[in-house]
């Protein structure tokens, strides 16, 4: 039997997603991994379910951790999760300085690790303090005309159960296609002309442009949104510029408190009030084809009235912009083989009708699930009316909200 149990843990406006799959044969193997972890509400709830989640980790090791972006309330948590325990592979996407600033511009609170860790993050995390293996980073500079590509995975049916032994697996093996060695030192060439020299440069791995990994019957597809608009953020650069000219300094002393007043002006002269467009959106589910074979149930199969017997998939938004048609279009494309696989959807950015998509054929309709994850007594998040389109406009949808005083968890028992 496969177990495979996911949550949303109580903490507020941000998300601290968190997962195991366990594998019930001779050996009993597990793997767990999160998917951001950070808050702008009271971090005490953060607090208490990092803690109570670490009481979990088997040899107090987490072997996946997943960063959509470095918003403040996707973020700061990672501190206090690394803490203590061992890491076997992060995966963050490369965002350059200017973009870094960008999203430094967000700063709620004065937080010293945040502010390290925008600075530099492959530097932040490859520092002895954390007991990390591997970084795994997605993205790279884009090229002079500031393109970055997604390619779209390969659309492979799963594999038919019986491909795959279940009873002599010894582990479950974590596989991913990086780059060459080669290929490699020209990427850490061009991220050295930006950020100077990095350290530890052998825990460093870039996954290729397939954008995904894999274990034995799980995996993860990976999409990076980044800001497209270079034309904006050349004129942002251009006013950060005459900063750094008057102040006498370097772009890297921009990353202080004191200049985040003026970075909000410049930016929102340019960007306008939406601060938040940019993620790591992240596909996972089933690599086996268990229709055939298995049945499976959710703990809350009331919540999945319209599923197909092999929709196991989740889709992890963090705070991507969805809200034109181009970039909705962009990542149906991208996922196209796997939406009719998605149970589980979260809707981006908590919910903010900034980032949503309005148009009654959005592409993203299908789902059994909308997990919204906000803060207690917010304003605009959610957005009455993104919760009113979900309610018209997705038939089988269920909508489920996160918040400080209530989690959302779910879960497949898959047997023979």
């Amino acid at each position: 039997m496969i177990e495979a149990n996911f949550k949303f843990h109580p903490i507020g406006q941000g998300c601290f997603y968190t997962g195991k799959i366990e594998l019930h044969n001779t050996n009993e193997t597990e793997f767990n991994f999160v998917y951001d972890c950070g808050t702008d509400s009271k971090k005490v709830f953060l607090n208490n379910a990092i803690d109570l989640y670490k009481e979990t980790l088997t040899n107090k090791t987490l072997d996946l951790l997943i960063i959509s972006h470095f918003d403040q309330d996707h973020v700061n948590g990672v501190v206090n999760l690394l803490d203590g325990i061992k890491c076997k592979r992060l995966i963050i996407p490369y965002y350059t300085p200017i973009e870094r600033l960008l999203l430094f511009t967000t700063l709620i609170e004065e937080d010293e690790q945040y502010r390290l860790m925008l600075q530099s993050p492959i530097n932040f995390f490859s520092n002895d303090r954390f007991n990390i293996d591997e970084i795994i980073i997605i993205g790279s500079p884009a090229d002079e005309n500031g393109i970055l590509t997604n390619e779209s995975p390969n659309d492979i049916p799963p594999k038919e159960f019986d491909e795959i032994n279940f009873n002599d697996l010894k582990n479950i093996e974590f596989t991913a296609e990086y780059l060459s060695d080669i290929e490699k030192s020209n990427v850490i060439s061009k991220i050295e002309l930006l950020e100077g020299k990095l350290k530890n440069i052998q825990k460093l791995k870039f996954l290729n442009l397939l954008n995904s990994v894999k274990i034995n019957f799980w995996e993860f597809v990976f999409y990076l949104k980044k800001h497209e608009n270079y034309i904006l953020i050349n004129k942002f650069q251009k006013d950060v510029n005459l900063i750094l000219v008057k102040e006498n300094i370097t772009l890297f002393d921009m990353f202080d408190e004191d200049f985040v007043i003026q970075l909000k002006k410049a930016y929102r002269q340019h960007f306008g009030q939406n601060l938040n467009n940019t993620s790591l959106v992240t596909y996972h589910g089933a690599l086996v084809n268990f229709k055939k074979h298995y049945h499976y149930f959710s703990r809350f199969i009331n919540y999945c009235d319209g599923y197909s017997e092999n929709c196991l998939g989740t889709l992890l938004t963090g705070d991507i912009d969805i809200k034109s048609k181009l970039q909705t279009k962009k990542i149906i494309d991208f996922y196209l083989g796997y939406i009719p696989r998605v149970c589980f959807f979260q809707v981006p950015h908590h919910g903010a009708k900034a980032n949503w998509n309005f148009n009654v054929n959005n592409g993203l309709n299908s789902f059994c699930n909308y997990i919204v994850n906000h803060g207690l007594g917010r304003i605009h998040h959610p957005s009455v009316d993104v919760i009113q389109y979900i309610k018209t406009n997705c038939p089988v949808g269920n909508i489920h909200l996160n918040n400080e005083a209530q989690d959302f968890e779910y879960g497949f028992h898959i047997f023979k």
